[in-house]
């Protein structure tokens, strides 16, 4: 597996139109690992054949080696090409049924409860010497290429296994030793069509925020509604007495001051008009 940036490699908005974008790419397991890694696509999970971009494949081989590490089971498939590879499958875990021959409180019967590593259905009845057809995604451990198990199905006849391989020789000659050309308008409209994607993406992400800013909101609210119904609820019949003369006092209090207002108001008008009155006598 080499690093190289592989010659006439387009943009990441381009790859959709790739004949290997989202597709099972069925290879000979020598060309999976001539597969090129490109650090901004690495990411993506993408690796290079030429410039066509390869996430899913998919091989037909024998298995040659069954081994059990960690959790996983990994078969090693030889397909004949000069090369093997190793796929790999989650072991799941399953509690051994009891064994009614052994008392109930033996060491080995609560060692035999504990749950066992099962592989899938589909490879269960795998062994070495099963001919396989494996579907699964690229992925790589200490630089070497895996494949991560997604379908498996066992070939029963050599029938089988002899269609696989002419598809496979249909798929390199009509796909992979077809250069991938891509006119200047495909890719501006390619990357047009991303820009409007990016914008409608970055208008939803403020649509989110807004609305689960509003929701903090509304909740805040609720909070202090609740808090606010939860201590008028545990204020005491005292407290509530209290709060009303406290209430009524300032009323009155309110009230005599503006009776007092009202009395000088009252005086001074009736002063003014005797005043008034008075030199209005003598002339002034």
């Amino acid at each position: 597996m080499t690093c190289q940036l592989p010659a006439g490699l387009y943009p990441q908005y381009c790859l959709r139109l790739s004949p290997t974008f989202n597709t099972w790419c069925l290879l000979h397991v020598s060309d999976v690992h001539t597969l090129s890694s490109v650090p901004d696509f690495e990411v993506q999970g993408f690796y290079f054949y030429k410039n066509l971009p390869i996430k899913w494949v998919r091989v037909v081989g024998i298995v040659v080696a069954v081994d059990d590490i960690a959790g996983l089971r990994i078969y090693s498939l030889d397909d004949g090409s000069g090369a093997c590879i190793e796929c790999v499958v989650s072991l799941k875990s399953c509690r051994a049924p009891p064994d009614t021959n052994i008392p109930a409180n033996d060491p080995k019967d609560l060692l035999g409860k504990r749950p066992q590593p099962m592989p899938p259905a589909d490879c269960a009845d795998v062994e070495v010497g099963s001919v396989l057809d494996i579907k699964g995604k690229l992925t790589t451990f200490r630089e070497e290429m895996q494949i991560k198990i997604e379908k498996v199905k066992m070939l029963r006849s050599t029938q089988q296994e002899v269609l696989l391989w002419e598809r496979r020789s249909q798929f390199r000659d009509e796909v992979l030793n077809q250069p991938w050309v891509l006119s200047e308008k495909q890719i501006q409209r390619c990357k047009r069509e991303e820009m409007r994607g990016e914008g409608c993406e970055e208008e939803r992400r403020r649509k989110k925020e807004k609305r689960r800013e509003e929701k903090r909101q509304e909740q805040k609210r609720l909070r202090e509604a609740e808090e606010e119904e939860r201590r008028r609820k545990q204020a005491s019949p005292v407290v509530v007495m209290e709060r009303y003369r406290d209430i009524k006092r300032k009323k009155k209090q309110a009230e005599e001051r503006w009776k007092s207002s009202s009395s000088s108001t009252l005086l001074r008008h009736v002063l003014d008009d005797s005043i008034r009155g008075k030199y209005s006598a003598l002339g002034l």
